[in-house]
């Protein structure tokens, strides 16, 4: 298609236009497209690869996914995600990527993949003004480095053991759940965008957290029960049931790891007692 407008960032040209998604009919894309810089007369090295966004739908309606490709969002040993409600969550986080975003008023959560970004807007949000901010806030960041962001370590989607609910006698079907999920769920959801945060296990009941493309989506609970807690029943049979628990504000996530941790401490104090 022809470029609706064109315009120059350092010594790159980045060209914003529409183009039609192959991969599911009546979709809607946007490549944003950096040119190499251009080769000076004394160099023989290669060109680095172009910069490039492509945005595409989702199964939810009011997320959109953009992939990212010349620089990766994440660094490479990175296979999760990270989720970003606010811009304030996002700039503790280091994340000026997901803050830049969301301090847009119709951008109401962030999802920082791998190699592309799910946002989610409220109803009626023009994709268009969404597209042009993710374009320009990936140049920005571009520029800086081979990876946009950097995530502390342990900050990401895959939450490990440490920061998980569960007890100590089932580590075991902890980590069966936990491969589980990394390697036969994950990757189908992040093709639409998503993710998911593994947050507990107790006598047979597992707590889970949609993220990115997958949070409020009118399909979520299709894909946890047919997707997700058919997967893990087939495979670790101790588990019965799944639960998808919607993300919650910084304060009460707060309160839920304290009163894990109120539980872990009475649990030990509980055993030093009768020993």
């Amino acid at each position: 298609g022809e470029p609706l407008r064109t315009s120059p960032c350092a010594a790159t040209d980045w060209v914003f236009a529409r183009h039609v998604a192959r991969m599911r009919p009546g979709s809607a894309a946007v490549l944003l497209r950096a040119a190499a810089p251009r080769a000076g007369f004394a160099t023989a090295a290669p060109e680095p690869e172009a910069v490039s966004v492509t945005m595409e739908t989702s199964p939810n309606m009011n997320s959109r996914i953009f992939n990212v490709s010349g620089v990766r969002v994440l660094p490479a040993h990175v296979t999760a995600g990270m989720h970003f409600g606010t811009s304030s969550e996002a700039e503790a986080a280091g994340c000026g990527l997901a803050s830049s975003l969301l301090s847009l008023p119709t951008v109401t959560a962030v999802f920082v993949g791998p190699t592309w970004l799910s946002v989610n807007c409220v109803d009626g949000a023009d994709w268009d003004i969404v597209g042009e901010a993710v374009q320009s806030t990936v140049a920005r960041a571009s520029e800086s480095g081979p990876v946009l962001f950097e995530p502390t370590d342990g900050a990401t989607a895959s939450a490990g053991l440490e920061d998980a609910d569960y007890d100590s006698e089932d580590e075991d079907v902890v980590r069966d759940i936990l491969d589980v999920l990394d390697e036969m769920v994950r990757p189908t959801l992040q093709a639409d965008g998503g993710d998911i945060v593994f947050l507990g296990y107790r006598d047979g009941h597992v707590r889970v957290r949609l993220a990115g493309s997958c949070e409020g989506c009118a399909q979520s609970t299709q894909t946890l029960q047919v997707g997700v807690q058919r997967m893990l029943q087939h495979y670790v049979t101790d588990v019965d049931t799944v639960e998808a628990v919607e993300n919650t504000p910084m304060d009460m996530a707060s309160n839920e790891a304290f009163e894990a941790l109120e539980r872990r401490l009475a649990a030990e104090k509980g055993g030093g007692a009768s020993a």
